[in-house]
């Protein structure tokens, strides 16, 4: 019975595809985002342009003394194709952290004094995934359809020969 079976041309192809699919959603799994680093240091006056699919998050962390920071956002609104100018005063005492996120911006703007650290990172998902999660699916519906025609066929070919 199993030699009948594994002689199916449609089991075996559905392995096949079905190792592929694995592969694939392991590979989804692992590397869902794609990550940009824009700065990562001491304090700064600086402006960065920001692709407007990212999140950005501004992580600020102290050591021992205070860390003073101004910042602004130009914040773009898809509907109407309108952008926005955010303003945002953050002040950290000794050993303190904050993480701020921002979606939809076109430019970030800090103005910081003190010491500490400041961490600028973009994350967003690209449009490959979208379409390897697409193709996964695809994959695992005809994975599931050859199981089925290929069990129906052996179980047609062995009730046959008896």
């Amino acid at each position: 019975m199993l030699r009948e079976i594994f002689r199916n041309r449609f089991i075996i192809t559905a392995y096949i595809i079905g190792a592929v699919t694995v592969i694939l959603a392991i590979y989804l799994i692992i590397n869902p985002f794609s990550v940009n680093y824009y700065y990562k240091g001491p304090p700064i006056n600086d402006s960065f342009t920001i692709n407007p699919s990212e999140t950005v998050f501004l992580i600020l962390e102290t050591n021992d003394s205070n860390l003073d920071i101004n910042i602004t956002v130009a914040k773009w609104i898809p509907e109407t194709n309108i952008t926005v100018t955010l303003y945002n005063v953050t002040d950290l005492g000794p050993y303190q952290s904050k993480e701020l996120s921002f979606t939809t911006i076109t430019m970030l703007n800090l103005t910081s004094v003190g010491n500490g650290e400041i961490m600028v990172i973009g994350i967003y998902r690209p449009e490959i995934i979208n379409v390897l999660t697409i193709i996964l699916a695809i994959l695992f519906i005809i994975v599931i359809a050859l199981l089925i025609i290929g069990f129906i066929e052996s179980i047609i070919n062995i009730h046959g020969k008896a």
